[in-house]
């Protein structure tokens, strides 16, 4: 930390990029407070541990109830992590872990509840892999949440945040994040986090700059204390001097200016210094999605996902209810291209209320089309649906997790079923039928599924789990992931080249494939079409345009 006059500096991490200038708010949660602890008698350990079934329960029905409205506000990406913390207390080796440890400790349920959670947690605390260290994180929400509910708290200081605020925190957790009052935080300062962290993802999603520093802010610093945080640089600048403060709104301007800039000149395919013309797509899952995918000057949806549409149901929606939830997100849109992905769930992806067999090995079982062909009707409503939003939209299909060509024929078969039952209300037949490339059996079998398909989008998240055998939900093998887009490289070409020769189309999609870095080495291998966050494509096309 280094001083000068009033202005006190702070080197810290970045975790999501930007300037930001604003008045410091103190946050304490709930676990940094002093959580009464009693014995209990052999008697009342029924009652106890009735309250924590009960908080277990109501957990459980939060985490649902958050996961499908930020599936909807925002993405399936940010949504999956409350759903992700959901199926961990469907473990029933984890919650059986309260009962053990209230009849070894005799202690009331708040006691218990900490004790449990902060042995997990111990495990990943003191490892250097900093994406297996953010895994504390969710831990750490959870056992905040049940203490809220064994303590009757229910509200949350960060939704109410006087304007312009600095948030100064410990930490901050998915769920502190994700209910911020987004209109008057600025910025945010933790002294526990990393980039890796899931809080550090939806601070990234909403554009709100946040730093990560080691020293102790919350002793350092006053409420209401005038700070600048430097997202880029990775400062924090505490009672800045009042030319410092003048060139940070400076900078402040100036990157607003540029951004509106690239916006207005985003507009029309990138190309190359050489004239090379490169396609950037965005991913959407909501109307907002496609809306703002549509003001950054997409040049088309490449995914948009139907998964948030059926969170937001408490049943399965029926064909009305589809085809209107659809026709109103994908309204935005206009005429521009428009791939819409059939529900993709099974493995870390599930519906409450539609039945999976608890599998083995889930990655390994009914996923995607699997699942689909598995349940035919499922299939059926979507299909007809998606063929009457073909009359009003530039529209296509894609199926998730093909394996085999004969799934593809399969669904043809269907949707030659469907244009007969439909022939009286379709004017514009013919819709197009892409394939999900995410197997490695897929990657090898490009030749084939060319010859069925009328396009291919590859997934660069499930290639790169299934061809490292390393899940991206599981933080032991993290590694094993971060490592996997230098070995499917390979892979990606062979597949460029195959479509080329055969004419047919080609794109990549993946959030890794935001990154300048990634984008180059696909480029590379010889692909000219991406599927990517909308807020990248003002970006990406501006660097494009400066490559040769």
């Amino acid at each position: 930390m280094s001083k000068n006059k009033q202005d006190i500096t702070l080197q810290c991490k970045p975790m999501s990029t930007g300037i930001a200038i604003g008045k410091a708010f103190i946050y304490r949660d709930i676990l940094t407070r002093d959580i009464s602890s009693y014995n209990i008698s052999e008697k009342n350990v029924t009652h106890e541990l009735r309250r924590i079934t009960k908080a277990l329960s109501s957990v459980k029905r939060d985490l649902y109830k958050l996961s499908r409205s930020v599936s909807h506000s925002m993405s399936s990406k940010e949504g999956s992590i409350f759903e992700a913390q959901r199926l961990m207390l469907d473990d029933n080796e984890f919650t059986g872990l309260f009962e053990t440890e209230m009849r070894n400790e005799l202690t009331n349920a708040e006691q218990v509840t900490k004790n449990v959670f902060r042995k997990y947690i111990n495990r990943f605390e003191n490892l250097e892999n900093e994406i297996i260290k953010s895994k504390t994180e969710d831990l750490h929400d959870i056992l905040r949440k049940m203490l809220r509910h064994l303590l009757g708290i229910d509200t949350n200081i960060l939704a109410r945040l006087p304007e312009n605020s600095i948030i100064i925190s410990r930490r901050l957790l998915p769920s502190d994040t994700i209910i911020l009052d987004r209109n008057h935080v600025k910025g945010i300062i933790v002294e526990e986090g990393s980039i890796h962290a899931h809080s550090a993802i939806i601070a990234r999603s909403l554009g709100i700059p946040a730093l990560v520093t080691n020293e102790k802010m919350l002793q350092e610093i006053q409420d209401r204390t005038t700070v600048i945080i430097d997202g880029f640089s990775g400062k924090a600048i505490i009672n800045p001097l009042y030319s410092t403060a003048g060139i940070y709104r400076n900078r402040q301007s100036a990157i607003g200016n540029e951004l509106s800039k690239k916006i207005r000149s985003v507009k029309g395919y990138a190309k190359t210094v050489s004239g090379r013309t490169i396609k950037l797509m965005a991913n959407a899952n909501t109307l907002q999605e496609v809306q703002n995918a549509e003001e950054c000057g997409c040049d088309g949806i490449g995914l948009f996902r139907t998964e948030g549409i059926y969170l937001q149901h408490k049943s399965l929606p029926d064909e009305e209810e589809l085809y209107v939830h659809l026709k109103n997100a994908l309204e935005p849109a206009g005429n521009i291209p428009i791939t819409v992905r059939v529900l993709d769930i099974g493995g870390d992806k599930r519906l409450p209320y539609f039945q999976l067999n608890n599998e083995v090995s889930p990655f390994l079982g009914l996923r995607g089309i699997r699942l689909l062909l598995r349940n035919p009707a499922l299939l059926k409503t979507q299909i007809n649906v998606l063929l009457k939003l073909h009359q009003e939209f530039n529209l296509r299909v894609l199926l998730p997790m093909v394996t085999l060509p004969e799934e593809v024929s399969a669904v043809y078969n269907m949707i030659e079923g469907c244009q007969k039952d439909l022939k009286h209300i379709l004017k514009k037949k013919n819709i197009r039928l892409g394939c999900m490339i995410e197997t490695p059996a897929s990657a090898l079998a490009i030749d084939e599924f060319l010859q069925v398909s009328d396009f291919i989008s590859i997934g660069t998240n499930d290639l790169i789990q299934y061809v490292m055998a390393a899940s991206r939900e599981n933080p032991d093998v993290a590694d094993y992931y971060e490592k996997g887009i230098d070995y499917i490289l390979p892979l990606i070409k062979n597949i460029a080249n195959a479509c080329k020769k055969a004419g047919k189309e080609c794109s990549v999609c993946g959030e890794i494939v935001n990154e300048e870095h990634c984008l180059k080495k696909f480029m590379d291998c010889g692909i000219d079409q991406f599927s990517i966050s909308a807020f990248r494509i003002p970006h990406l096309k501006a660097y494009i345009r400066e490559l040769k």
